[in-house]
């Protein structure tokens, strides 16, 4: 034991003969459980207090932001945020510094944004496909009769089908995204532009490749496929380019990555924040642990 040490214990035997000395005549037994009493029920009570802001405020908060981390951006469910703005109403929300204030309020934003977005993603795929069907299958026709336009019809959400490339072929072949090809005559009526059909038929997309596929025309390599998987696999690319150009979703992919990023990052703060509430001295553990870990990782 260091020669200081012994001097600190000393220096501190002494403060406390001097104190006893001035109040001797309070440190009875009775006086000392008395004081210990009240110094418990004082740390009981702000304990409970501590405990129900924990219960009523941080669990339910905590609770939503991990039922919204489960969303994510490949399909239709929607982020529900309006909990964060709730909250921002709340005395609690004020303690927050600056840094995570803004944290939340980027999440509304953000979730806002991906909402937006899904609430018109089906239309801009079925766009996106219509649009390159309506470009690639008259390349397809043989026949004397015109291709005149394709009608697509789904049945379950288009979006993800359509952004996860191989997804689309099997959503065909399970019914779950119905394409009907329409060929005939069209004739313009010159007074009024109007335009009109004649001889017209609607085709699945399985008879109207077949009608009009000649194995001629398909690589060697693709011989053993059908001639739907091999127009669906000729355009997938195709399709999948159109629908990011028409709703820029390399952008809203973006926002996606932080908005998870960033409920992440509140749930840990609010983590930490609940501990130092109900967990004594949570901060000089932590730090102790940390700094316990760092020597151990050093020796």
């Amino acid at each position: 034991m260091s020669q200081c040490f012994i001097e600190l214990l000393a220096i501190l035997n002494e403060l406390w003969i001097f104190t006893v000395s001035i109040f001797n005549e309070h440190f009875t037994i009775g006086n000392i459980v008395g004081l210990s009493a009240v110094i418990i029920a004082i740390n009981t009570l702000n304990f409970s207090k501590r405990s129900f802001i924990v219960k009523d405020s941080y669990d339910p908060l905590l609770k939503k932001l991990k039922e919204n981390n489960k969303v994510g951006l490949y399909n239709t469910d929607r982020y529900e945020i309006d909990f964060i703005t709730e909250f921002k109403q709340s005395y609690i929300h004020a303690a927050f510094g600056k840094k995570e204030q803004n944290l939340m309020n980027e999440i509304i934003e953000n979730a806002n944004f991906i909402n937006q977005f899904k609430n018109v993603a089906d239309i801009r795929a079925k766009q996106a496909l219509e649009e390159i069907l309506s470009a690639e299958l008259p390349k397809w026709k043989s026949d004397s009769l015109e291709f005149l336009y394709v009608d697509v019809k789904v049945t379950k959400d288009l979006f993800s089908n359509i952004i996860n490339k191989k997804a689309l072929k099997a959503a065909y072949f399970m019914g779950e995204i119905e394409i009907v090809c329409w060929i005939g005559r069209k004739y313009v009526n010159i007074l009024n532009e109007d335009i009109y059909y004649d001889e017209s038929k609607g085709l699945t997309l399985d008879t109207y490749l077949r009608e009009n596929t000649k194995k001629s025309n398909i690589s060697e390599e693709m011989h053993q496929l059908d001639e739907v998987t091999y127009f669906l696999d000729s355009l997938e690319e195709k399709i999948n380019d159109k629908f990011i150009e028409k709703t820029e979703f390399n952008i809203v992919k973006k926002k996606a990555d932080s908005l998870t990023k960033d409920i992440n990052k509140l749930s840990y703060i609010l983590n930490e924040s609940a501990k130092e509430l109900i967990i004594p001295y949570y901060k000089i553990k932590k730090i102790g642990s940390a700094i316990l870990f760092w020597r151990r990782s050093n020796d």
